[in-house]
């Protein structure tokens, strides 16, 4: 018997992939890198570390990696993160699962402040309880987060 479903929140729940690929292509091109929006949205879905790789080497990773993350961040949280949409009947679904009695959870490597956006933009208005893990070779940290229904007419 099916006691829980795990969900990606990027693709899967809000409509984000061609906006973090559109700021990863701005963060790259402003700092030099030649690539193109349909060769960087290819790679969304991987951590930023990895998706570094494909365009940077590994000593320019070492050198510009944190700058071109952070600078992605500015870029998605100023231009993008208002406009992300969360797919139709997101919140339908999770009552009809929350009302089955399973347990729903929430997977992302987005970092909390975004993830916060996406469950308000997925109409979840939920409440968490946010547990940290890391993968072996990985600096990126993924982020589970436990769904609870809180009642809202929202």
């Amino acid at each position: 018997m099916l006691k829980a479903v795990i969900f990606d929140v990027d693709g899967t729940l809000v409509d984000s992939v061609d906006a973090h690929a559109k700021a990863w292509t701005e963060a790259l091109e402003q700092a030099g890198v030649d690539c193109d929006f349909a060769s960087v949205r290819h790679q969304i879905g991987k951590g930023g570390d990895q998706l570094l790789k494909e365009f940077l080497s590994d000593e320019e990773i070492e050198r510009r990696g944190k700058e071109l993350e952070e600078a992605r961040k500015e870029i998605f949280t100023t231009n993008y993160l208002e406009g992300i949409q969360g797919f139709p009947k997101v919140r339908e679904l999770f009552q009809r699962l929350l009302a089955d009695k399973k347990q729903v959870v929430l997977a992302s490597s987005a970092v909390e402040d975004e993830l916060a956006a996406y469950k308000e933009k997925a109409r979840t208005w939920c409440r968490t309880k946010p547990r940290r893990t890391t993968r072996r070779n990985r600096s990126r940290t993924r982020i589970f987060s436990r769904l609870r229904w809180a009642n809202s007419t929202g």
